[in-house]
């Protein structure tokens, strides 16, 4: 599998004690969020969506 320059962290996002896959997009900076479907201990992560910030996608910089 080619990650090439994502950069994927585990973390609680929402408070509900399951950590959610985040994943940085080196292309536009979008930042891709996959949440957990089952309990802690399971990682099954459901379909993406991305990381907003109001009505705007949050971005990193890129470059």
């Amino acid at each position: 599998m080619e990650m090439g320059h994502a950069a994927p962290l585990l973390v609680d996002l929402d408070g509900d004690g399951k950590r959610e896959l985040l994943v940085g997009q080196f292309g536009e900076g979008r930042l891709r969020i996959y949440e957990r479907t089952r309990e802690a201990k399971a990682y099954d992560f459901g379909p993406v969506r991305y990381f907003e910030v109001g009505k705007h996608l949050g971005r990193v910089p890129t470059g």
